[in-house]
Protein backbone atom coordinates (compact mmCIF):
# COMPACT_ATOMS: atom_id res chain seq x y z
CA UNK A 1 0.00 0.00 0.00
CA UNK A 2 2.88 2.58 0.86
CA UNK A 3 3.95 2.42 -2.65
CA UNK A 4 1.09 2.44 -4.80
CA UNK A 5 1.04 5.34 -7.60
CA UNK A 6 -1.11 4.06 -9.88
CA UNK A 7 -3.45 5.69 -12.65
CA UNK A 8 -7.21 3.86 -12.97
CA UNK A 9 -10.04 3.82 -14.33
CA UNK A 10 -11.33 5.98 -11.44
CA UNK A 11 -8.06 8.43 -11.41
CA UNK A 12 -4.66 8.85 -9.88
CA UNK A 13 -4.32 6.49 -6.70
CA UNK A 14 -1.70 7.06 -4.09
CA UNK A 15 -1.81 7.03 -0.13
CA UNK A 16 -0.39 8.75 2.62
CA UNK A 17 2.58 7.02 4.37
CA UNK A 18 3.16 9.63 7.40
CA UNK A 19 1.92 8.10 11.05
CA UNK A 20 -0.83 10.59 11.14
CA UNK A 21 -2.38 9.76 8.05
CA UNK A 22 -1.20 6.47 7.16
CA UNK A 23 -3.75 4.81 4.69
CA UNK A 24 -5.69 7.58 3.83
CA UNK A 25 -6.03 8.33 0.17
CA UNK A 26 -4.62 11.14 -0.80
CA UNK A 27 -5.04 11.97 -4.38
CA UNK A 28 -8.13 11.23 -5.76
CA UNK A 29 -11.35 12.78 -4.43
CA UNK A 30 -14.98 11.53 -5.00
CA UNK A 31 -17.68 13.64 -6.12
CA UNK A 32 -21.66 12.95 -5.87
CA UNK A 33 -23.77 13.78 -9.08
CA UNK A 34 -27.05 13.89 -9.28
CA UNK A 35 -29.23 13.87 -12.18
CA UNK A 36 -31.27 17.76 -12.20
CA UNK A 37 -33.44 19.70 -14.05
CA UNK A 38 -32.20 23.06 -15.15
CA UNK A 39 -33.29 25.72 -17.36
CA UNK A 40 -35.99 22.63 -18.57
CA UNK A 41 -33.58 20.25 -19.36
CA UNK A 42 -32.26 17.13 -17.51
CA UNK A 43 -28.78 16.76 -17.04
CA UNK A 44 -25.98 16.03 -14.58
CA UNK A 45 -24.62 18.66 -11.80
CA UNK A 46 -21.78 17.84 -9.23
CA UNK A 47 -23.81 18.36 -5.65
CA UNK A 48 -21.09 17.56 -3.28
CA UNK A 49 -18.62 18.16 -2.44
CA UNK A 50 -19.60 22.40 -1.81
CA UNK A 51 -16.12 23.39 -3.67
CA UNK A 52 -16.98 21.33 -6.98
CA UNK A 53 -20.75 21.74 -6.81
CA UNK A 54 -22.65 23.04 -10.21
CA UNK A 55 -26.01 22.45 -8.73
CA UNK A 56 -28.04 21.88 -5.11
CA UNK A 57 -28.83 18.40 -3.86
CA UNK A 58 -32.49 17.58 -4.59
CA UNK A 59 -33.58 15.32 -1.41
CA UNK A 60 -35.30 13.76 -0.46
CA UNK A 61 -36.41 13.18 -4.25
CA UNK A 62 -40.49 14.13 -5.31
CA UNK A 63 -42.75 11.80 -6.72
CA UNK A 64 -45.03 12.41 -9.17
Amino acid sequence: MNKTDVTTFFGHVKFATDEKHHGLQITHAMVVAQWLEKNGKLGREVVWPRAAASGDMLYPIPSH
